[in-house]
């Protein structure tokens, strides 16, 4: 399963860190934030990496390759109607999890955490 949250909420609670006891439920599809709750992009990565020392950046992408995965999440478990164009990935080993930030233009607007096996089999690498 994945968990969704905003990002906004997600600076509020220090990214994943502090957001894991509010994640524990099944999560919902969640409304991009407004422009006056616009995270900017830079800071929202820079946050990630702050708040979580454990993970690494893989890769961050932008373009019809963030909005194609962007899709792909949306068809996990539970289905969601998220939109962006820029994507930061995270990959925190010990809890083989990744950190998935979406952004639109230069908002941060979502923050998906991922067990890696969901990654791994889109790979092709056995789970």
């Amino acid at each position: 399963m994945r968990r969704i949250l905003l990002a906004g909420a997600v600076l509020f609670l220090g990214l994943s860190g502090g957001a894991q006891a509010n994640a524990e439920s099944e999560p919902q599809p969640q409304q991009a934030l407004n422009a006056a709750q616009c995270t900017k992009w830079p800071a929202a990565v820079r946050l990630a990496q702050t708040n979580n020392p454990d993970a690494s950046l893989v890769k961050m992408f932008d373009g019809n390759v963030a909005q194609d995965f962007v899709h792909f999440v949306n068809t996990l478990p539970p289905a969601s109607e998220m939109d962006g164009n820029r994507v930061a990935l995270f990959y925190k080993s010990e809890a083989q999890e990744f950190i998935v930030l979406i952004g639109q233009g230069d908002c941060a607007n979502y923050v998906v955490e991922l067990p890696s096996a969901i990654l791994a089999g889109m790979v092709g690498q056995e789970v």
